[in-house]
């Protein structure tokens, strides 16, 4: 007689021998149940003696589940329904079990913790021993960050733009290069990869500075605006505002000069590129590019001969220099000086830029400082911010 419980209800059952291994319905759920072979009888004589107790391994039930399906699929006697039956039941238990283990929280969340972060080391990294690991991965952070300013500079030179955006990239590279050796993420790495991100950024922007910005403004200083003086004129974006009075620049006698001789190229009188030197040359050694020198004439008040003469003309330029006054005087007694002076701005504004680059880079130190600061602006801030807060966020948690 073999006894057993019915794995649906665990009703008692007992049923003969020869039923080993056969399905049979339970009288309380009338359900199958699969019946087990009986134990083999070993004689007590025979019987193998104690020994200490030893502790077998922990078996999850998941792993005995899947031996009892292997088991039921090798019993060649059972009936079909009986094995489906019990393979259902096999399934039903692992999801529970499955179930179990993610609300288990604490010990669970912790062992898959260190199995996952075991999985995120290179197995070169493995070899690397762990009071080596922070300042590798500091190392790896710079090295990170180095390849990333490498990348901006030469989109940069490209686009002819510090591509300020490209700065949010920095830190994040970095955060990666230092969390790839250290696995254990904390406060304090959090804010070191913020500090390798912000060191990073400062160095790319002065790298932009000197290989980016201060090329570009030597090149707009040397540009010939006037070569092309329809496409200048007609620009919207130096058009001089409508709001404000064209008096100060028609009273000047400096600005004025300068679009005496704007006008004589538009006119096809004058070579444009010795009118852009020589207004170049008014302006840089005058007292209009320097905002008090400027408000201080305005007081005064201008007159119609240049504060500064240019050196070096020939006798050809100095009659284009006496065409050119003798056009503001047309122009002041005709009262028609106020619509030259706002005709002729774009391309003025255009020349007094290149004096102000002109000026500016005359002094080497405060040429960098100027090209470093042009490269800062609103969002170049908000991109940088952003940029060391998920750097923070990588090194810091565990994302």
């Amino acid at each position: 007689m073999i006894k057993f419980h019915c794995c649906h209800c665990g009703q008692k059952l007992g049923v003969p021998d020869e039923y080993a291994g056969h399905g049979v319905r339970c009288n309380k759920c009338n359900e199958r149940s699969v019946v087990p072979n009986p134990a083999p009888f070993i004689p007590v004589a025979e019987a193998i003696p104690v020994a200490e107790p030893v502790q077998s391994p922990a078996v999850s039930s998941t792993e005995v589940l899947e031996e009892f399906e292997e088991v039921v699929n090798e019993i060649p006697d059972v009936e079909e329904d009986a094995r489906q039956q019990a393979l259902r039941q096999a399934q039903k238990a692992r999801v529970k079990e499955k179930s179990r283990s993610v609300r288990g929280g604490g010990r669970e969340k912790k062992s898959s913790r260190s199995k996952k972060d075991k999985t995120e080391r290179l197995p070169l990294l493995d070899m690397v021993p762990d009071i080596v690991r922070l300042p590798l991965g500091i190392v790896f952070g710079l090295a990170g960050a180095g390849i990333m300013i490498g990348v901006w500079m030469m989109c940069a030179k490209g686009a002819g733009d510090p591509l300020c955006f490209m700065a949010l990239f920095v830190p994040i590279v970095a955060a990666f290069g230092l969390r790839l050796p250290v696995v254990e993420r904390t406060f304090l790495l959090g804010l070191l990869a913020v500090a390798i991100g912000a060191l990073s950024i400062a160095g790319g922007k002065a790298i932009m500075a000197k290989y980016v910005v201060v090329p570009y403004f030597e090149a707009k200083s040397t540009e010939e605006c006037l070569v092309d003086l329809p496409a200048v004129l007609s620009d919207p974006d130096l058009q001089f505002p409508s709001s404000r009075s064209i008096k100060p620049i028609a009273t000047d006698g400096d600005y004025m000069t300068c679009i005496g001789l704007i006008a004589l190229v538009d006119e096809g009188q004058a070579d444009p590129k010795k009118v852009r030197q020589w207004t170049v040359h008014i302006l840089q050694h005058s007292n209009k590019l320097g905002v008090i020198d400027f408000f201080d004439n305005v007081i005064s008040g201008g007159g119609f001969e240049p504060a500064t003469s240019i050196p070096g003309l020939t006798e050809a330029d100095e009659e284009v220099m006496s065409n050119a006054y003798t056009k503001i005087v047309e122009w002041d007694e005709a009262d028609t000086g106020r619509q030259m002076a706002r005709k002729y701005y774009p391309a003025l504004s255009k020349l007094i830029n290149q004096a102000n680059i002109i000026k500016t880079y005359e002094d080497e130190d405060k040429k960098y400082q100027t090209a470093f600061m042009s490269t800062l602006g609103l969002f170049d801030l908000v991109w940088v911010m952003l940029g060391l807060g998920v750097a923070y966020a990588i090194s810091a948690i565990d994302v």
